[in-house]
């Protein structure tokens, strides 16, 4: 179960993992595809929505972009006329059940504004982990003091290279139509981490959207704070003072086979993100097969004469790649010679009259 600290939303979190197990009990089928594949390859980032005042669909610079939105893939944005006459405009994020949605952004709005809402560095690396094959990201957000932020950079980096060395994908089924993989990366164990500031100014929404549900405000602002993003750009959860075993659970559970393919059954929330997911996965896909075809065409040209397998023992001194039959003290060869030796002389004998 998942253990995550600092954040009112973190109970939901753990509930919901709760939900995540028993509705795997009830879940028609059972696949073994971890977690964090399964949501890159299934679950498509929930809609933030931006509140636009009708005069901004008259900005030659910007009302393309916005008809354009939520008929392509990106970013994750929907846009709609503000119902007031007020000249600002807002971005909310992906609404709840029960919930119209939080607000993250308002203010006055032109096309530099919404490269910024839309699109930062740390978001443009993350997505490009994740699509090279991560199966998480960690993001450290630092808070300025060095010995804290070195501290936790230390500890995550320390126990995600620990875990890539113990952690296995359990094996799975290809016959099972629940274990088949999308067009994407390499399926393996791969954990990584980037860390930015706390108050960077290009990356602010970026750190909202970080926090969660609860904001910031829920966080310490004199400690860094860690969350684990995997999938099309989901966070799992934000922890502040993390440990050992929070970063094992949470890499753990990502690692896990996904019994519940329900995605609002599962923790967590989803960020803005620039990135068109089933486009760019289709070229991961291409990448990973031209690196396989190129890999199989080196071994095949690179094929030694000698057998693949050659074993050659601690005390032998013959050239590397000799064959280990003849590599050994001309000794071993006496047998031989004496038998064709003695073929020889019988055959001899036999002739004479």
């Amino acid at each position: 179960m998942l253990r995550a600290q600092t954040m009112r939303c973190v109970p939901a979190i753990v509930a919901s993992a709760g939900a995540f197990l028993i509705s795997g009990v009830i879940a028609a089928q059972c696949c073994s595809v971890p977690v964090f594949r399964y949501a890159l390859d299934h679950w498509p980032a929930d809609s933030f929505r931006l509140e636009v005042p009708v005069e901004i669909y008259q900005d030659d610079a910007l009302a393309p972009a916005l008809r354009n939105l939520g008929q392509n893939a990106a970013p994750n944005l929907e846009a709609s006329r503000s119902r007031d006459t007020a000249s600002t405009a807002r971005l909310l994020t992906p609404p709840k059940r029960h919930s119209e949605g939080l607000l993250l952004w308002n203010g006055k709005l032109d096309s530099h504004v919404y490269n910024e809402l839309t699109n930062s560095p740390a978001r443009q690396e993350l997505a490009k982990r994740l699509l090279e094959g991560c199966s998480m990201v960690w993001v450290i957000v630092e808070c300025g003091k060095s010995e804290a932020d070195n501290a936790t950079v230390s500890l995550v980096e320390k126990r995600l290279r620990f875990l890539e060395q113990v952690c296995e994908i359990a094996p799975m089924d290809p016959s099972d139509p629940s274990n088949k993989l999308g067009p994407g990366p390499k399926l393996e164990i791969k954990l990584s981490a980037i860390r930015i500031t706390r108050d960077s100014p290009e990356e602010r929404l970026f750190i909202t959207m970080l926090a969660g549900p609860s904001g910031l405000s829920a966080l310490p602002d004199d400690k860094p704070f860690v969350a684990a993003v995997f999938g099309r750009g989901r966070v799992l959860g934000v922890w502040s003072d993390p440990d050992e075993s929070t970063i094992e659970e949470a890499s753990r559970f990502l690692m896990g086979a996904c019994s519940c393919q329900v995605k609002n059954q599962n923790p967590g929330w989803d960020l803005l993100m620039p990135v068109d997911w089933d486009s760019a996965l289709r070229k991961a896909d291409e990448l990973r097969l031209a690196s396989l075809s190129k890999q199989n065409e080196g071994s095949s040209a690179s094929k030694p004469i000698e057998p693949e397998t050659v074993v050659i023992t601690p005390q032998s001194t013959a050239p590397q790649g000799t064959n280990s039959l003849t590599a050994r003290s001309p000794i071993l060869l006496l047998p031989v010679v004496s038998i064709v030796a003695l073929m020889f002389v019988l055959s001899v004998r036999r002739r004479k009259p």
